[in-house]
């Protein structure tokens, strides 16, 4: 299934978006999109991706935020708080 939809939107920009726990599931489907998209020569050269978060609980610990930072995944991201 994802096979088909990653082919349907093959060379377009992507946007993630939710609030509170939707943000954390767009968050997870964001990290999940870029994983698959950083493993397979198929989807190259590589959208564009962006996650805009309202109010969202905090992923993870200090092992994902470090994985962000080392696949210079960080400019994808955008959470918003107040």
């Amino acid at each position: 299934m994802i096979t088909i939809v990653l082919n349907h939107i093959k060379g377009k920009a992507l946007v993630f978006t939710g609030h509170s726990l939707g943000g954390s599931i767009a968050s997870l489907a964001a990290l999940h999109y870029l994983c698959i998209l950083s493993s397979s020569s198929t989807y190259a050269p590589a959208p564009s991706v962006l996650c805009v978060t309202f109010g969202s609980s905090l992923l993870g610990n200090k092992a994902p935020s470090k994985a962000i930072l080392r696949e210079q995944w960080a400019d994808s991201f955008c959470h918003v708080m107040s």
